[in-house]
C-alpha cells in the first residue's frame, strides 16, 4: 500500500507499509483451516494398528499442507508404516519422497519432487498418486506439477502392516519439525493430469484448500481412510475411516494456513515496512 504524499523537511515523501493490507487481501489473509505443529522433538501420532478397511491393492492418493519449521538436511517422516512399505517423507536432500513396497520389500514405486523444501516459513500443498498396476504416479505442489521418478514398476502395495505413524517413523524417529494440516489418505488413485481432479484439494484461483467433506469422502465419494483436521485437540483422532491415532508428545497449534499465493509476499510471514524520506530533493510547485 502507498500512502499519501506527506510534506517532509525538505519536500514530499510516500510510505510503504505492507501492513496495511496484511489480513486484508485474499492472497495475504490466513485461511480458516487450523494446523498443528509437530516440534521435531517429541511429538508424533502411532495408530497403534493396523487402518481399518485399509487392504493391500496397488493405488494411493495423499494430500496434505505443510510449512516446515526446521531440521534442514535431515530425514524427517510425514507418514509411514512399521515396515517401511509406504513412506511420505523429507530427505535429507530436502525434496519431499513417496515410496511403496510389497509385502517382501520390493519397490513399487518410488518418486519425489524436484524442488527442494525447506523451513522458510512458507505454506506449500502437496498432493501425489500412483497406482501400480497402470505404472502411473503424479505429484502436484502448490498445483504444478513436480515429478521426478526414481523408480516404478507393477505389483501389489502392502497397506496392512502392524501400525502406522504420522510425524516420524513408528518408533518415533525421524520427527517431523513443520506445521501440519489437511492430512488426507486413501487407497485409491486420481488421475491428476485431469485439472478437474486436482481442484478437489486445491484451488488454483486462490491457492487455499479446498473442502473436501467432514471425512474427507468428496474427491473420490468415499470416506478417506486417513483424514486429520480441524482443532488441535481433536486434529489426531482423524475422521477418515481408518481410525484415530494416539499422541506421543503434545501437538500444539501451529499457524494458520495462508494461501500459496502469499508466498512471493515475504518468505517468512513478516510484515515487511519501509519509509522513504528524502533529504536533499524537493519539489516546487
Amino acid at each position: 500500500a502507498i500512502k499519501a504524499l506527506t510534506f517532509g523537511t525538505n519536500g514530499f515523501y510516500q510510505t510503504y507499509a505492507d501492513s496495511t493490507q496484511v489480513g486484508k487481501d485474499a492472497n495475504y489473509a490466513d485461511t480458516s483451516y487450523n494446523s498443528v505443529e509437530f516440534d521435531g522433538s517429541n511429538d508424533y501420532l502411532t495408530r497403534g494398528g493396523a487402518l481399518t478397511g485399509l487392504s493391500d491393492g496397488d493405488e494411493g492418493t495423499v494430500s496434505m499442507w505443510f510449512k516446515m519449521n526446521g531440521g534442514d538436511g535431515a530425514h524427517q517422516y510425514f507418514f509411514t508404516d512399521d515396515g517401511g512399505h509406504i513412506q511420505l517423507r523429507r530427505l535429507n536432500t530436502n525434496k519431499i519422497r513417496m515410496m511403496c513396497h510389497t509385502a517382501g520389500a520390493s519397490e513399487l514405486a518410488d518418486f519425489e519432487t524436484s524442488a527442494s523444501h525447506i523451513a522458510d516459513g512458507q505454506w506449500h500443498h502437496f498432493l501425489a498418486s500412483w497406482n501400480t498396476t497402470t505404472d502411473d504416479q503424479y505429484i502436484y505442489v502448490d498445483g504444478v506439477a513436480d515429478l521426478t521418478v526414481n523408480n516404478s514398476t507393477t505389483g501389489t502395495i502392502d497397506y496392512t502392516k502392524a501400525d502406522y505413524a504420522i510425524g516420524s517413523t513408528t518408533g518415533g524417529a525421524s520427527k517431523l519439525d513443520a506445521d501440519l494440516a489437511e492430512f488426507w489418505f486413501t487407497d485409491e488413485y486420481l488421475d491428476l493430469s485431469s485439472s478437474a481432479n486436482r481442484d478437489k484439494f486445491f484451488n488454483s484461483t486462490t491457492g487455499e484448500p479446498v473442502d473436501v467433506g467432514s471425512d474427507g469422502s468428496t474427491p473420490t465419494g468415499t470416506a478417506a481412510i486417513v483424514y486429520c483436521q480441524g482443532a488441535t485437540a481433536t486434529w489426531h483422532t482423524s475422521d477418515g475411516s481408518g481410525g484415530g491415532f494416539t499422541e506421543n508428545g503434545a501437538l500444539t497449534d501451529g499457524a494458520a494456513v495462508r494461501s500459496v499465493n502469499a508466498n512471493d509476499f515475504t518468505n517468512n510471514n513478516t510484515v515487511v515496512t519501509s519509509t522513504h524520506t528524502p533529504t536533499n530533493q524537493f519539489a516546487l510547485f
